[in-house]
């Protein structure tokens, strides 16, 4: 902090214009109100958080709950089943990152190596990207075969340089550059038991969907991952077609599998703004966690971490679900399933896709209230009177969390909101704005309390959502 204040002062008598002179004070501050926060209450060091232990894990799938199984489902394959009864808010699932990689355009920002946003960043002295720690950019983190591709330039593959297919092809590259072909091509015939191995075997263990890839698509894109590997003197052109092997099965396995790695930011707009920052492999959720365009979880990226949380009451034996595109309140049947078929080849047939449930915009107009909703959208029969008495909670609940926002809790008015969602979603069945409104308010606050950030995030000005 020391040496941002001396950058300050000595701004004062720099022979520089006055609006660059405006833009690095600018900059500054903002470097050291960061630096400041850091250690405050409310920015939470998240490794001590008593609830984001898992106690008890499951054995097959160690980074579930032991209160989650795996079952086969016809046409589903592998899937998560409640064990037991859960409220909102639940941890089911803590799993550290197999690899992940950072999107080119943040490549002057963030981390290559953990993604995170550099405060006192640590430049490559070969190539152009930076790192938040020495730890982070020793030889170990970033390989020799990256940092030649990085001076080349051959990762920008297309002019929209936050291009998919360029990130799926740089990690794709990682996971084979980690390790040194001979390791790969022993898989899964070499039964040992080091730590990579067991790593490497579970993400090959992920469905792949070779068979349905786009031919023409799929193997130029292995071709160009082959290209990247011979360049950067990863392997030769004696072994090119069990290479050439070799990036076809991870580029599938990336596509099928990846997941967006997002960090909290604060705009004009949003002050709880998730923007996306790289793509990561999480092989025991990825394995177990199937689509719904109405899942009963959400995720919150912390750090190197994903962490799963229950949206709503989950019943004991209901399968336990995440969304792999857009939620149904946010784009019709017609838009979700084209993406979904497009990224993952399949058709998804969730109730929301099935029944056609509105869109929230749909959902507002037809109530958002206890009163204003149908019979058909209870569980059970409620009355006239306790409808009333519903929405008096809902509305009491909702000022309690207005007042802890304003008081810069985020903590008790995420606890707060566990609670509305509780009575929400005891009594509601979808599709209904107050469980769409609900399940982003705890999205939004488990955020706020747990997730990765930016030093441009603002806990201070998040709103109550409803």
């Amino acid at each position: 902090m020391d040496t941002y204040k001396r950058v300050l002062e000595s701004l004062d008598t720099a022979e520089i214009s006055q609006d660059l002179k405006m833009k690095v004070k600018k900059e500054v501050n903002l470097k050291l109100e960061s630096l400041s926060m850091a250690g405050k209450p409310g920015l939470i060091s998240k490794l001590q958080e008593p609830d984001l232990e898992l106690m008890e894990r499951n054995m097959e799938y160690p980074a579930l709950s032991s209160s989650v199984r795996v079952e086969e489902k016809e046409g589903r394959g592998r899937s998560a089943i409640a064990d037991r009864f859960m409220l909102p808010g639940v941890l089911v699932a803590r799993e550290t990152v197999s690899a992940s990689v950072l999107y080119i355009p943040k490549i002057s920002v963030n981390c290559w190596t953990c993604l995170k946003e550099t405060l006192i960043p640590y430049p490559c002295s070969s190539c152009p990207v930076l790192f938040c720690s020495a730890t982070c950019s020793s030889k170990e983190k970033h390989n020799r075969f990256e940092c030649k591709l990085l001076s080349l330039g051959l990762l920008r593959v297309s002019e929209t340089l936050d291009c998919q297919l360029a990130t799926n092809l740089q990690l794709a590259f990682r996971l084979i550059t980690k390790e040194c072909a001979e390791f790969h091509f022993s898989l899964p015939y070499d039964q040992s038991t080091t730590t990579a191995y067991k790593a490497y075997t579970r993400i090959l263990k992920l469905v792949n969907h070779q068979d349905m890839c786009n031919t023409v698509e799929h193997v130029s894109s292995a071709l160009t991952l082959q290209h990247w590997l011979f360049v950067s003197g990863y392997t030769d052109s004696t072994s090119s077609d069990m290479i050439l092997c070799l990036c076809s099965l991870y580029l599938a396995i990336v596509k099928a599998n990846c997941h967006g790695t997002f960090q909290l930011e604060s705009t004009a707009s949003d002050y709880a703004k998730l923007s996306m920052v790289g793509i990561s492999i999480f092989p025991d959720v990825a394995a177990t966690f199937n689509h719904c365009c109405d899942p009963n979880t959400f995720v919150v990226d912390m750090g190197q971490e994903l962490l799963t949380f229950t949206s709503r009451i989950v019943q004991e034996g209901e399968e336990l679900t995440q969304v792999y595109g857009s939620y149904y309140g946010e784009a019709d049947r017609d838009k979700r399933r084209s993406k979904l078929m497009e990224k993952f080849n399949f058709t998804c047939d969730c109730d929301a896709c099935r029944l056609e449930y509105p869109t929230s915009s749909t959902l507002l107009e037809e109530g958002k209230t206890f009163q204003q909703t149908p019979q058909e959208r209870f569980w059970k029969h409620v009355s006239d009177e306790d409808k009333i008495g519903l929405d008096d909670e809902i509305l009491r609940l909702g000022n309690e969390v207005e007042h802890s926002l304003e008081a810069g809790n985020q903590r008790w008015a995420l606890e707060v909101t566990k609670e509305r969602m509780k009575i929400i979603s005891e009594n509601l069945r979808s599709p209904h704005i107050l469980l769409t409104m609900g399940m982003i308010s705890l999205l939004k606050y488990s955020w706020s309390v747990y997730g990765s950030r930016s030093i441009k995030y603002n806990p201070r000005n998040l709103p109550c959502y409803f």
